[in-house]
């Protein structure tokens, strides 16, 4: 997008994320292990934490059982460890620094009750809100944008440090500017794309052309 000179530089995507960006998980999965070893008498040593990270449970546990020669089985660690993080949530779980609040519970409460009543869901009432911003600043018709989705499957993967994520589109047009229309239209939306968060983003590119995708590349 070009800025005509003078004015501020329009805004040209907005970033939602949540684990270990918002709030502090990775640093609670770090005390999980922590405690989980103290408790053998053993370190959560750094390069055990560096072998572990990003893997599913399974794989993590197994290699903190080989790593310590643990007599546990995965399946006991596995309770263990989801035990330990539940009792840290209450006193342990912080928002990051630079974390603004957007909503509180009673302003979150009234939110998700305003996107029931437009006939979406909370994922929907967020991107048309997205859209409205946009619209209201750039002027753009139709507000495209890409939102993560959790690509964990099974309850292995449930307590898991690292990644899990991938992205879907989802298209929202502005129309008369109508939140709950646009509500509707974005819950739309996202529910027909979901499914496209198991492609990755990179086949796509290999697939079609930036024009195809109506993407316009910034001149170097």
């Amino acid at each position: 997008m070009t800025t005509p000179p003078g004015r501020p530089r329009a805004i040209e995507a907005v970033a939602f994320d949540l684990d270990g960006l918002l709030v502090n998980t990775e640093e609670l999965y770090q005390h999980v292990g922590t405690e989980l070893l103290r408790r053998r008498g053993r370190p959560f040593e750094p390069e055990l934490l560096d072998r572990m990270m990003g893997r599913p449970q399974a794989v993590s546990l197994a290699i903190m059982i080989e790593w310590h020669g643990l007599d546990d089985t995965i399946p006991a660690l596995a309770r263990e460890t989801g035990e330990i993080f539940t009792s840290l949530l209450d006193s342990r779980l912080a928002t990051m620094p630079g974390t603004v609040e957007l909503l509180d519970a009673e302003e979150s409460a009234a939110f998700n009750s305003a996107c029931r009543a437009a006939g979406a869901r909370f994922s929907g009432g967020a991107m048309a809100c997205a859209a409205l911003a946009e619209h209201h600043l750039t002027g753009t018709e139709t507000f495209h944008g890409f939102t993560p989705s959790d690509t964990r499957v099974g309850g292995a993967e449930a307590v898991s440090a690292g990644w899990y994520a991938s992205l879907f589109p989802v298209s929202v047009p502005a129309g008369d500017g109508d939140f709950a229309q646009m509500a509707r239209a974005a819950q739309k939306s996202f529910d027909a794309n979901k499914q496209m968060s198991a492609v990755p983003f990179q086949r796509v590119l290999d697939l079609a052309t930036p024009e195809e995708l109506g993407i316009t590349l910034a001149s170097k």
